[in-house]
């Protein structure tokens, strides 16, 4: 078989895709993460240098939200964490 490379765009290429696969990620962590999921709606997506999308709830008062950070090429999950 041939080997597989990415389409040109990048597996994940776009905003709404990279919030699909940030929440889904969110979603299958477990019940702290899902409520997050609903405290923070709505989740945005913005690429930064270096071609990954982060992905982050709205936040509306003080404290904190996910960030799920997704490579724009492949679509690897390159770090989940919880920034204040």
């Amino acid at each position: 078989l041939p080997e597989w490379q990415p389409p040109v765009q990048g597996v994940v290429p776009n905003a709404d895709t990279a919030v699909r696969i940030g929440t889904a990620v969110l979603d299958a962590l477990g019940t702290e993460a899902k409520r997050e999921l609903e405290k923070f709606k709505p989740w945005h997506a913005e690429l930064a240098h270096g071609g990954a999308w982060e992905v982050r709830g709205t936040l509306l008062g003080p404290g904190g939200t996910y960030v799920v950070v997704i490579a724009k090429r492949d679509g690897r999950i390159i770090a989940i964490f919880h920034e204040q």
